[in-house]
């Protein structure tokens, strides 16, 4: 009989396993014990990675990003233990404009006799296309593609970008992609239809579905 006293004894007595504390047969409540009833909780998960710099400069080949843990402390305190922790890594998001396009309607009155430049924006990074970027496009249902000169700023590959197409006439060009290639990787806007966009008329902004 004292010897199965001792035993219940035992079977309920609380031990630390690999950081947490637990009851026997390890039970874990993710806590740590530190003295005197006072408890850290387990770390949360780690948070997402963001973004504290941004892309822009035509050098800039990577942002910084940080990500968080925590974990709370029980009690009246828990001393130089830790209840927060960061952690910084490089991504190397940050590539030029290569490659611009635009789309045409199948549409009769589509082309335009306007000459067009494109304006790129993404958070503060912006930049615009020397003029004139397309030169009249005058056959409907037909993509263009075109280089982004006087465009040097990089932009995130991670990130959506928006685009304005600007015109000097007001004769309307009726468009129904638009696209942007940063480094390797293909940016586009879509339309159920087509946007009529002129000089003074629906210029943007549109933004890439990634």
């Amino acid at each position: 009989m004292i010897l199965s006293l001792g035993f219940i004894l035992v079977a309920f007595a609380a031990v630390e396993v690999e950081g947490y504390y637990c009851h026997w047969p390890f039970h874990c409540v993710g806590e740590i014990v530190i003295d005197h009833g006072n408890t850290l909780s387990a770390w949360s998960k780690w948070s997402t990675w963001h973004s504290i710099t941004s892309c822009g400069p035509s050098s800039a080949t990577y942002v910084l990003q940080t990500r968080e843990r925590t974990r709370s402390c029980k009690g009246s305190g828990c001393g130089s233990e830790q209840t927060s922790q960061k952690q910084t890594r490089k991504a190397y998001v940050c590539k030029p404009v290569t490659l611009l396009e635009i789309t045409l309607a199948n549409y009769y009155w589509a082309p335009t006799t306007g000459y067009l430049t494109m304006k790129l924006r993404q958070g503060s990074t912006h930049c615009q296309t020397s003029y004139p970027t397309w030169k009249a496009p005058h056959y409907r249902n037909k993509t263009y593609y075109e280089h982004p000169v006087g465009c040097v700023a990089t932009f995130d590959t991670s990130k959506k970008i928006d685009m304005w197409l600007t015109s000097d006439s007001t004769n309307d060009v009726y468009i129904s992609k638009m696209g942007v290639k940063v480094g390797k990787v293909w940016k586009t806007w879509k339309s159920t239809s087509y946007k009529r966009i002129d000089k003074n008329y629906n210029n943007g902004w549109y933004t890439t579905s990634s």
